[in-house]
């Protein structure tokens, strides 16, 4: 069995493959997974056929030093995130396909209220824009949008800093330079101080795992420029709890007034199963409001009322908008039940 076989069966509406010793592939479509009829993969097949996709820069270290990687792959025109690893001694890994052009934000399935929250949010040209979800919630896309947005409507000089990159943009009324982790530069602290010589309008970041990367890419924000960033929680509070607390505790006021100062918004996603098919968008939606600053400032996060109270200028919670989506007739009131944030 080769890997190419099972990307080619990768249709419409299938979003990821699955592989894992013990196992047939596994597709998820429509959100849910399937096996397929495949023989289970064998450790050693499985091995190889991931080590015949990985660039040469990652084989040893997958295979040698164990250790998990994150590339893009290739194939017959179209891109797929490939992310593998190990357990328990074994090769897994899973592969998502990603869309050969980067949709615009009106592409997304998102309800008009949201979907104009986020396309104000994109009209920014400073500050600080938040993309939060867990694994698999569609952050990446939704964070592409949002810069292909800009990319679009307006001349900026936009650039993108991320461990892998799955989406390619092609410049329209900006100018975007796209920078991968281990082929075009080894260190995100290091790329983000050169970046300050780049002359940057817009940067897009993937998820940040260090003190020092957070901390550049907020004073990035309050030097005057937009800057996107990534971070995998749920919810927005707990996104912007991630950012905080990533830090000491006696460096946490300044990290909180550089917030109060240039937050734009946060946006949390989960994909959801519509009942037509396919995947469709719930958004919780915080904005950088006077209120929601004076809370940061003192480092109080307890915005849950304001964000629920604040529905008329854009804001919603996790619930609201899940109850939106039952109201509309998008969702299950039983998928909405299961989805709902636990306080």
């Amino acid at each position: 069995m080769k890997l190419t076989d099972l990307l080619e069966k990768m249709e419409s509406g299938i979003s990821d493959l699955h592989l894992v010793v013990g196992e047939p592939p596994i597709f998820r479509n429509g959100g849910r997974l399937a096996r397929t009829e495949a023989e289970p993969l064998a450790a050693e097949a499985l091995a190889t056929m991931l080590v015949g996709v990985l660039p040469e820069r990652l084989q040893g270290r997958f295979v040698l030093d164990h250790q998990s990687v994150l590339t893009s792959v290739v194939h017959a025109g179209r891109r797929f995130r490939l992310s593998a690893s190990w357990e328990r001694g074994q090769p897994c890994a899973v592969l998502r396909a990603i869309p050969t052009r980067v949709p615009r934000l009106s592409e997304l399935r998102i309800a008009e209220g949201p979907l104009g929250v986020l396309q104000r949010m994109a009209a920014s040209t400073r500050g600080l824009i938040v993309v939060s979800g867990a694994a698999g919630s569609g952050k990446t896309t939704l964070m592409a949008s949002l810069v292909e947005e800009i990319n679009a409507t307006r001349s900026e000089r936009i650039y993108t800093l991320v461990e892998s990159i799955d989406y390619e943009f092609t410049n329209q009324e900006s100018f975007v330079t796209q920078q991968e982790l281990g082929n075009d530069f080894h260190d995100f602290p290091q790329a983000l101080r050169d970046l300050l010589y780049a002359d940057p309008d817009v940067v897009m970041l993937g998820a940040l795992t260090s003190l020092e990367s957070i901390a550049l890419a907020l004073n990035l924000a309050e030097t005057g420029h937009l800057v996107f960033v990534q971070v995998g929680q749920s919810s927005a509070v707990d996104a912007l709890k991630r950012l905080v607390h990533a830090f000491p505790e006696s460096n946490r006021a300044e990290v909180q007034r550089q917030l109060s100062n240039n937050l734009v918004g946060v946006v949390a996603q989960q994909l959801l199963p519509a009942m037509g098919g396919g995947r469709v968008p719930a958004l919780e939606l915080l904005l950088g409001v006077p209120a929601v600053r004076g809370k940061l400032r003192q480092g109080d996060f307890d915005l849950q009322a304001i964000i629920e109270e604040s529905t008329g200028i854009g804001m919603q919670t996790m619930a609201q908008a899940l109850n939106a989506l039952v109201a509309s007739g998008t969702i299950t009131d039983e998928m909405a039940q299961s989805r709902m944030p636990v306080f």
